[in-house]
């Protein structure tokens, strides 16, 4: 896959030492919106660097073209020491995502596969990794990874200039075995949810970047809905708060980024709260335990790398403060995820 429209931006100032112009391309799969540097791509092997005990909740941050991902206390605002890392031994992690026990999982695009960590301590070990069929894998949530099922936002290549996306259906003991789609999905796939009911969602760039677009699945199967009265122009991260309501990022909405929040989009959509305005495009965020506190990773050079942390309610969001992770901008780092998760 190439990148999409969503940040196909040239970054001369730091990119072109790696690339020789804003075309280059790579045989790699690539995320939506990051540029290519094929000699970032690395492999080296899983390893974890152990929390202290007491660590049992904080925010994990990564990056596109990084192997690290990075855990902080939950309320950490200076400096960029993580409390512990997580080495992956791959690149190509567009999102990662937790659930309410705390255990981690991780998307990657190449292998397309999907890692789970345990919890709920952060930075545990990892109990597996699920080979996807499906396509690349961006985004993921589940309400138990460790035993239940994990639905997998992917981007699958259909042709040399198109590329679809679709939700994968999978577990840590039985793979992946089912694929969700719909003609409402023309482009990449960004955000998933998995609501308490076993209701998902999956946003998506329309072909062509032009607009985008939400797809409901009753129960999580069937051949889904398209979703009316969603009003993003631009795609991005999807998360569900404890009064049910989905909050979609809209990454290059408003000019910077910002948050709309729907009730509904069974298939239609009420607006609740929003736009609300982030901070330099972030495509991917995620609520804490209490469901009080709205969090994201700032993507846009060069300020990638910045985590935003906001106080949020369905009708309000206000800014709280921000810290710089240990991710330079180069790595495009997007994915942020708190755990625990909300136990919707």
């Amino acid at each position: 896959m190439t990148g999409s429209h969503l940040v196909h931006v040239c970054m001369t100032v730091l990119v072109g030492a790696l690339l020789a112009s804003c075309g280059g391309q790579s045989t790699a799969p690539t995320g939506p919106g990051v540029i290519a540097i094929p000699s970032l791509m690395n492999s080296v092997p899983t390893k974890v660097s152990a929390a202290p005990d007491a660590a049992k909740a904080g925010i994990y941050v990564s990056g596109y073209w990084d192997t690290s991902i990075f855990a902080y206390k939950s309320n950490y605002k200076r400096g960029h020491e993580p409390l512990c890392t997580i080495f992956t031994g791959q690149t190509l992690i567009t999102d990662i995502a937790a659930d309410p026990e705390g255990n981690l999982i991780v998307p990657q695009a190449a292998p397309p596969s999907i890692d789970v960590y345990s919890g709920p301590g952060m930075c545990g070990p990892k109990l597996g990794r699920i080979s996807d069929p499906y396509g690349s894998p961006v985004d993921a949530a589940s309400l138990n990874a460790a035993g239940g099922t994990i639905v997998v936002a992917d981007s699958q290549t259909v042709s040399s200039s198109k590329t679809i996306g679709n939700i994968a259906i999978c577990t840590v003991s039985g793979g992946c075995t089912n694929e969700l789609t719909n003609s409402n999905i023309t482009g990449y796939a960004a955000g998933v949810a998995l609501a308490k009911n076993g209701d998902c969602w999956l946003d998506s760039e329309n072909a062509g970047s032009r607009g985008a677009a939400l797809t409901y699945w009753a129960a999580c199967s069937g051949p889904g809905q398209a979703v009316t009265g969603f009003k993003n122009v631009s795609y991005g991260g999807l998360s569900i708060d404890k009064e049910g309501n989905i909050l979609s990022i809209d990454a290059l909405g408003g000019g910077t980024g910002q948050l709309r929040v729907y009730s509904g989009c069974n298939p239609a959509c009420t607006v609740v709260g929003g736009p609300f305005k982030l901070k330099n495009e972030p495509a991917y965020g995620a609520l804490n335990a209490k469901g009080d506190t709205f969090g994201v990773m700032e993507r846009h050079f060069p300020y990638g790398g910045i985590v935003d942390i906001y106080k949020y309610t369905p009708t309000m969001l206000t800014y709280k403060y921000s810290f710089i992770t240990g991710f330079e901008a180069i790595t495009a780092p997007w994915g942020f995820a708190y755990s625990p998760a909300l136990n919707l």
